[in-house]
């Protein structure tokens, strides 16, 4: 689920870089939102789904602030990239980001699921 939703991300963004057209880049944005939508249901279960049953209280707090902080982080690192191209190419910077995270998130499935098949 994961990895499809950054790659639906990553594929919408970098498309919207080369066009101009305000609505079209909005069309495309809407679009890749669906790949959002399936990212954000399933953070928490993820989470649960890595972390020991006797550490979820110790950082489920940690973690559901990373999200604000790392939500703040992704903007001001924008902003940083504003400061020397234009616009356009955040949507290069976003969509690279969204490849990387799909690597990310393959990797970590296997991890994942070589534990469960251990402890079964």
């Amino acid at each position: 689920m994961f990895v499809t939703g950054y790659l639906i991300i990553g594929f919408f963004t970098i498309l919207a870089f080369f066009f101009s057209n305000i609505y079209v880049i909005l069309a495309l944005l809407v679009i890749a939102s669906f790949g959002a939508g399936m990212l954000e249901p399933t953070t928490e279960a993820y989470f649960f789904d890595i972390i020991k049953k006797e550490q979820r209280e110790k950082f489920y707090g940690p973690y559901n602030t990373t999200i604000n902080v790392n939500s703040f982080l992704g903007r001001v690192i924008a902003a940083i990239f504003l400061l020397f191209l234009p616009f356009r190419f955040i949507f290069i910077l976003f969509g690279i980001s969204m490849f990387l995270f799909a690597i990310v998130s393959s990797k970590s499935k296997e991890i994942i699921e070589g534990r469960k098949i251990r402890h079964s």
